[in-house]
């Protein structure tokens, strides 16, 4: 049974982990996760920032873009916005990727595929789509799934030709101090990736493991002890500390 990217306090992961003397598994970390907790005001976390370069940056475009002529925030979450709502980002993310030079691997089975979930989870009240507009144009939209505590910002997409200064970064920041932090949730999670865009946000990072588990059989069994010897005398003599707050490599103001 090969596990891919389960966090390192996750559910799963840990019960596999207990039974290590009949599960012979082996796991290596293969990526981060990047998320932000909240731990106060908007106001406290720019204040808390280490870069007076990104603190300035997101105050000074968030009021040039809300001081633009038919400037606005739109928020989607109605199950019956949402067809459209996913036409209108995938828009977006295929201009990102036109503005780089390249073309984007979505198809259309993709975009139903992704009207389906789309449509279940705002059900259940657990997806939001944020855009921001000038007049009647989209210039930027975060695709994400929410929950009581937790904001998880799964893709983006924005118009670079739309004359907006950053607009994926002035919707990251109105994200954060509306829907985030102004809606009492517990932490913004970037999921897996340590793209250099992220430790713009955060230096906390949850790692992410693939684990590979054999079958508890008598051979297995002897394959526990030679493939999981290792990571049951690691832990005999560093238990594991749960989530890391290590830095990961990114650059960003």
């Amino acid at each position: 049974l090969r596990l891919h990217h389960l966090a390192e306090d996750g559910a799963l992961r840990l019960a596999i982990r207990r039974r290590r003397w009949a599960l012979p598994f082996r796991e290596h970390v293969t990526t981060v996760c990047p998320f932000l907790p909240v731990t106060g005001s908007y106001d406290d976390y720019l204040a808390g920032h280490a870069s007076s370069t990104f603190r300035r940056n997101i105050r000074r475009y968030t009021k040039r873009f809300l001081e633009t002529e038919g400037a606005r925030v739109e928020q989607v979450r109605a199950p019956e916005d949402v067809a459209a709502a996913i036409d209108r980002f995938y828009v977006l993310h295929e201009e990102r990727f036109r503005a780089l030079g390249e073309r984007s691997s979505v198809g259309e089975s993709l975009r139903n595929f992704h009207r389906h979930v789309a449509l279940r989870a705002a059900r259940r009240g657990h997806v939001a789509f944020t855009f921001l507009r000038v007049g009647d144009r989209d210039v930027a939209c975060e695709y994400a799934f929410v929950d009581a505590h937790t904001r998880y910002a799964f893709q983006g997409g924005q118009d670079p030709a739309s004359g907006v200064t950053s607009p994926g970064f002035v919707l990251r920041a109105l994200i954060l101090r509306d829907e985030v932090i102004g809606e009492g949730r517990d932490e913004y999670d970037f999921l897996d990736g340590a793209e250099a865009y992220k430790a713009r946000w955060t230096t906390r990072v949850r790692r992410l493991f693939d684990l590979d588990v054999r079958r508890p059989s008598r051979l297995g069994r002897w394959r526990t002890f030679l493939g999981g010897a290792p990571y049951v005398i690691r832990d005999l003599l560093k238990p594991e500390r749960g989530t890391q707050d290590d830095p990961f490599e990114g650059g960003g103001a």
